[in-house]
């Protein structure tokens, strides 16, 4: 069972989180965003046990595999590498 982190809980993530959700192999483990409030929105959701009020938590987190980058455009680059940096594996939406 892949272990996904869902980084950005906007639109596009909740169209991948729904995807998800119709897998056998994958499941979402981790939401983070710059708000708390919005990632406990998300995770409530989604049914996600654990939620993140910033993005480093989530790349220290351990029970996370790999990681759906959907920040903004601005971001994807610069959230990219630090959870590449973090030995984590990237999805990035763009």
């Amino acid at each position: 069972m892949i272990r996904w982190g869902v980084v950005g809980p906007g639109s596009i993530a909740n169209g991948f989180a729904e995807a998800v959700q119709q897998t056998d192999g994958g499941t979402i483990v981790a939401v983070a965003s710059r708000s708390t409030e919005r990632a406990a929105a998300f995770g409530d959701r989604f049914a996600i046990p654990t939620r993140y009020g910033d993005y480093e938590s989530l790349a220290a987190d351990p029970d996370v595999d790999v990681v759906y980058v959907a920040t903004p455009h601005s971001r994807h680059e610069a959230d990219t590498l630090n959870l590449l940096r973090a030995g984590k594996h990237v999805l990035c939406e763009k």
